[in-house]
């Protein structure tokens, strides 16, 4: 099976890795088809285990183009009074979608890298976590010095691109205010790290989640590729006593939503755990 991702940097050269993935699936198919014809079981046998995995693997990346190109359109959908070269992405989008329903892969995936970099350049409204790959990281302190408490936040760009300027609100813990209430994040440069913190103050009720957010140190890791975002969680009990029976909400960029949120039903003194929220696939 080939090592490299076909669909690695769907902005950068992912059509023609994955025209060789595709090839090279292609003369494993025809080597099985010549070891059988030729009587030795053994070696198609070994080659059509290969076949099984790369179409498999294939099966899995033509998936997430589906996503992205899905969340893409979303994206779209949800302004308003699109310019001239948001409505043509839009139409580059819905020809993404067609061309991949015929099994198009590759013209799907250059309508999708088009559409992409055409709202870049034109300065269209592009949502990072549609059109990014990054690492975005938050994580909730309280400097005891401190009467209020720090939202940290973390974005490593794993893009061969600049990562657009974002404007996200600030993911508070429950109970929690954040100021300012949303971030403004500048264009990050290929691999580039940006951390920035904001000040977060309980709302004005005493509350179990507010208790709680001190007790329960709580660091959430969003992996994002292109409208495909995974969302892990590590939980660690900072008291001297067990915590029971709670739910970890972990806070999702807008237009994503949460398929299943992990419960977390006894934590031990000192106890680390790490818990997945599942995103709805669309």
């Amino acid at each position: 099976m080939m090592s490299n991702d076909p669909f690695d940097d769907l902005m950068g050269s992912g059509a023609d890795a994955s025209s060789r993935f595709v090839d090279q699936l292609t003369i494993r198919s025809a080597r099985v088809r010549h070891f059988l014809w030729n009587h030795r079981p053994f070696k198609a046998r070994a080659d059509l285990k290969e076949a099984n995995r790369d179409a498999e693997f294939l099966e899995k990346q033509v998936i997430r183009l589906h996503r992205s190109l899905l969340a893409l359109e979303q994206h779209l959908a949800s302004l308003d009074d699109l310019s001239e070269e948001e409505k043509r992405a839009r139409g580059m989008v819905t020809d993404g979608l067609i061309d991949l329903g015929k099994g198009e892969w590759e013209t799907a995936l250059d309508s999708f890298r088009t559409a992409i970099q055409s709202l870049s350049d034109s300065g269209g409204r592009v949502n990072p976590f549609v059109a990014g790959r990054f690492f975005f990281t938050v994580e909730a302190r309280w400097p005891p010095e401190l009467e209020h408490g720090l939202l940290m936040m973390t974005i490593e760009n794993l893009g061969e691109h600049d990562l657009p300027a974002m404007r996200i609100a600030a993911p508070a813990p429950t109970g929690w205010i954040a100021e300012p209430k949303a971030a403004q994040i500048p264009a990050i440069p290929p691999r580039g790290i940006i951390e920035m913190g904001i000040h977060i103050h309980p709302s004005g009720t005493i509350s179990e989640n507010l208790v709680l957010s001190k007790q329960v140190s709580i660091v959430t890791g969003y992996m994002v590729d292109m409208g495909d975002v995974s969302v892990m969680s590590r939980v660690e009990n900072r008291t001297l006593r067990a915590i029971e029976g709670f739910v970890v909400e972990a806070w999702l960029p807008r237009g994503f939503s949460a398929k299943r949120v992990p419960f977390v039903q006894n934590l031990a003194p000192g106890e680390v755990v790490h818990v997945a929220t599942e995103i709805d696939a669309r």
